[in-house]
């Protein structure tokens, strides 16, 4: 894990090698620069204002929704025997506001303002689907341009490798939501890795995991369960991982990491659907020790029917005193 910056050098040099493109540096004095993966296709740190407003391929597009609920009285008793129990009624959906979703600009504005997918839509699979697959590289791109060059680093060498679940917290390697949200500010706060996670949080077996290390700086997982009812394993859940930036995203002057994590539906036939994504700023303060979660940018990972302040809740529990 604790790989020298000279792999780094040594990486660009085959990569320009082999026409896969160097990883960006932003031209900036300082002693751990802002960095970004060429996965962004972002050119310069100057163009992401640009970048925030290129449109979505058309087919890409979709929309937002936020409404009231208004509960609505039918003609029909609760319980005819007992009319003192009043009438029966049903939820409406009242003061209805659409955004047609174009662009990161439209993206983060309106996801920002509490807009979110419509469920009652025919169409909200597609939709989910594209906000996952835009939402994290539109906030990471936010967050580049607000990222200052670091004063001290423990994660400027640090890559992907058969060893990452060691230094990697549940909190960026599995998915969660609001109801179990404590449990993984729990372990995050205490360095506890995703390895050595509580895996009664699965209430079944402890799971496997198989590892692919695509590169330095991507990482795929699939969690492996073997079935019940058949002497066969299956892949139950896949998620990957990308390593979308370097630099300080938090103003401490310590190096973060900007990590982009996705959830992948295993499909019947085809390529995986990616369900949901979110973009994490993780830190450390030993050079071989668990990466803690700082901050949240953009949504949570699930949109949970308990919704909760959870950046707030992960701004707190990360902040190294």
């Amino acid at each position: 894990m604790g790989r020298k910056l000279t792999l780094i050098v040594t990486t660009v040099v085959i990569a320009l090698c082999l026409g896969l493109g160097a990883p960006a540096w932003a031209e900036e004095a300082a002693p751990y620069p802002v960095w970004w993966s060429p996965k962004l296709g972002l050119e310069s740190l100057d163009l992401i204002d640009s970048e925030l407003q290129e449109a979505f391929p058309r087919g890409q597009q979709f929309h937002l929704v936020k409404y009231d609920l208004k509960r609505v009285y039918i003609d029909e008793l609760i319980d005819e025997t007992r009319p003192e129990l009043g009438y029966n009624w049903d939820i409406e959906r009242v003061n209805v506001v659409e955004h047609w979703i174009e662009d990161c600009r439209s993206l983060i504005k309106w996801t920002d303002e509490g807009f979110h997918i419509d469920q009652d839509n025919p169409y909200w699979i597609h939709a989910d689907t594209m906000h996952a697959i835009h939402s994290a590289r539109c906030y990471a791109l936010m967050a580049l341009k607000r990222a200052k060059p670091a004063e001290a680093s423990f994660v400027r060498d640090f890559v992907f490798d058969e060893d990452a679940m060691n230094y990697i917290p549940p909190m960026i390697g599995m998915g969660w939501d609001c109801k179990n949200l404590y449990k993984f500010l729990r372990a995050n706060r205490g360095g506890v890795s995703w390895s050595d996670f509580d895996y009664g949080y699965f209430d079944d077996q402890t799971p496997v995991y198989k590892l692919i290390v695509m590169d330095d700086t991507t990482l795929i997982v699939d969690r492996i369960v073997k079935s019940k009812y058949l002497n066969t394993e299956y892949v139950y859940s896949t998620v990957r991982m990308i390593i979308y930036g370097r630099g300080d995203f938090d103003g401490d002057g310590l190096d973060d990491l900007l990590i982009r994590w996705e959830a992948w539906v295993p499909p019947s036939h085809g390529d995986p659907v990616i369900s949901s994504s979110v973009v994490y700023v993780a830190t450390r303060q030993t050079p071989d020790g668990v990466l803690r979660v700082v901050d949240l940018v953009g949504p949570s990972p699930t949109d949970a029917l308990v919704r909760c302040n959870a950046r707030t809740s992960i701004v707190e529990s990360g902040r190294i005193q």
